[in-house]
C-alpha cells in the first residue's frame, strides 16, 4: 500500500510539474472571467466617500484632503493615475486583477521554495488562492485589500529571493508602497526588516549594546509614529466606549453601560488615552479584546450562509492546524520571521481595534495561512510515510 502510495505521489508530482501550471493559469483567468461578470466594478460606501473623490481632486490638484484620508495615499495615488489618464476604473480594476494574478505566480514559487521543490505543494497551495472566492472578489473592488493582499505576497517573494540587501530593495519598494496603502501597511514593512535581522543574527549579537540601542530608538519611533500620527484620526476609545465589536454590527457587542464605562478626557494624546482607558476598564476591555480576536481568527460569522460557513470550518481551519509543524520545522527561520510579524501584527491590530463584519481584516493573511498549511500538511504526509 505504501509503495502505491509512493509512486502515485511521483507520478502526480511529475504531471504537475509538466503540466501543473498552465492548468492553474487556465483556471485562473476562468475565475477572473467570470468574477468580472459577477462583479465588474464594485463601488462601496469607502470607494464613493474616500477613494474616488479624494483620487479625482489629486489628479486634479495634487494632496489636499484632510490627514485621515492620507493614510490611504497609496491607494488613492494609484487610483489617481487612471483618471488622471482617462482611463478611469475599469482599468484600475484591470490593474488590481493583474497584480493579484502576478501575487499568484509568487505564491506558487513561495510554496515550492519551502517545500524543497514540491510541485503538489505548490500547486495545491495556488489552487487555493485561485478558488478562494473572499480573496478572489475583492479584487473587483474599489477598495485597497485587493492590491494589500496581494503586496503582501509578491513582498514576501521578492524577499526570499534576495541574496544581499542591494537585493533586498525590490521588496523594500513592494513594501513601501503597502505602507502608505493604508493605515496598516506597515506591518509588511516590519516583516521584511524583521527578515533582514533575523539573516543578521550572529551579528546582532556580536554588538550587544549597540543592537539594544537600535532597538529602543525603533521602539520610541514607533511609539512617535503611533502616538502623533497613525492614531490621530482614529477613534479608538469611542469605539471601546461604544462595546463595539464587529464593525457595522451590533452582534456580540458589550453593553457599556452593565460596566459604568467612561472615556478619558478628549484632549489627550492617543496612547495614553487609550492606556488610560484600559487602566480603568480592565475586565471591560479584556472582554471587547478576546472578542475581537475569537471573531478574526474564526473568520467565520454567525450571519454568513451555511455554504460559506463549512468551507471555512473544511478548509481553513484545517490550514490553521497544518501550519503548525511548519513553523515547528527546521529551517526558513528567516521568511517565518516575515510571516508570523504580518499574522501576529495584523490580529494584534484588530484585537485593539474592531473586526470588520465582512472579514476583510482577515483575508489579506489567508494566503500566507495557505502556503504554511500546505508545507505543514507536506511535513505531517512525509513523516507518516517515513515511518
Amino acid at each position: 500500500m505504501k509503495d502505491k502510495l509512493l509512486k502515485f505521489i511521483s507520478l502526480l508530482s511529475g504531471y504537475l510539474g509538466k503540466f501543473g501550471v498552465g492548468l492553474l493559469v487556465v483556471l485562473w483567468l476562468l475565475v477572473q472571467l467570470r468574477l468580472y461578470q459577477q462583479y465588474s466594478v464594485k463601488l462601496v460606501p469607502d470607494s464613493t466617500f474616500r477613494y474616488i473623490p479624494y483620487a479625482t481632486e489629486v489628479a486634479a490638484n495634487g494632496i489636499t484632503a484632510g490627514a485621515h484620508d492620507n493614510r490611504y495615499l497609496g491607494y488613492i495615488f494609484f487610483l489617481g493615475f487612471f483618471l488622471k489618464t482617462g482611463l478611469s476604473l475599469p482599468a484600475a480594476i484591470l490593474a488590481q486583477v493583474a497584480f493579484s494574478g502576478f501575487a499568484a505566480i509568487c505564491l506558487y514559487k513561495i510554496a515550492k521554495a519551502l517545500t524543497h521543490s514540491s510541485s503538489i505543494a505548490a500547486f495545491a497551495a495556488t489552487l487555493l488562492f485561485i478558488l478562494w472566492k473572499d480573496v478572489q472578489y475583492l479584487n473587483y473592488y474599489i477598495l485597497t485589500e485587493s492590491l494589500f493582499t496581494s503586496f503582501i505576497l509578491i513582498t514576501l517573494y521578492f524577499t526570499i529571493r534576495a541574496t544581499s540587501f542591494m537585493s533586498l530593495l525590490p521588496a523594500l519598494l513592494a513594501a513601501g508602497f503597502t505602507t502608505v496603502l493604508r493605515p496598516n501597511g506597515f506591518i509588511v514593512l516590519v516583516g521584511v526588516l524583521l527578515y533582514f535581522l533575523y539573516t543578521q543574527r550572529d551579528l546582532l549579537r556580536k554588538y550587544k549594546l549597540t543592537s539594544a540601542v537600535a532597538l529602543a530608538g525603533a521602539l520610541l519611533l514607533a511609539f512617535l509614529a503611533l502616538d502623533k500620527y497613525l492614531l490621530v484620526t482614529f477613534k479608538v476609545v469611542e469605539t471601546y466606549a461604544s462595546g463595539s465589536v464587529i464593525y457595522a454590527s451590533n452582534m456580540f457587542a458589550l453593553n457599556p453601560q452593565e460596566y459604568q464605562v467612561t472615556t478619558p478626557p478628549v484632549n489627550q494624546p492617543p496612547v495614553l488615552r487609550i492606556t488610560t482607558f484600559i487602566g480603568e476598564h480592565p475586565m471591560y476591555f479584556l472582554k471587547l479584546l478576546l472578542l475581537k480576536l475569537g471573531l478574526f481568527v474564526a473568520y467565520a460569522k454567525p450571519y454568513y450562509s451555511l455554504f460559506h460557513q463549512l468551507l471555512i470550518i473544511l478548509v481553513i481551519y484545517p490550514l490553521y492546524l497544518f501550519s503548525v509543524p511548519f513553523f515547528r520545522s527546521k529551517g526558513w527561520g528567516d521568511t517565518k520571521a516575515f510571516i508570523l510579524t504580518v499574522i501576529l501584527l495584523q490580529t494584534a491590530i484588530v484585537a485593539f481595534t474592531v473586526e470588520d463584519w465582512d472579514s476583510r481584516f482577515v483575508i489579506p493573511l489567508i494566503p500566507l495561512v495557505m502556503i504554511t498549511g500546505v508545507a505543514g500538511a507536506r511535513i505531517v504526509v512525509k513523516n507518516i510515510l517515513n515511518r
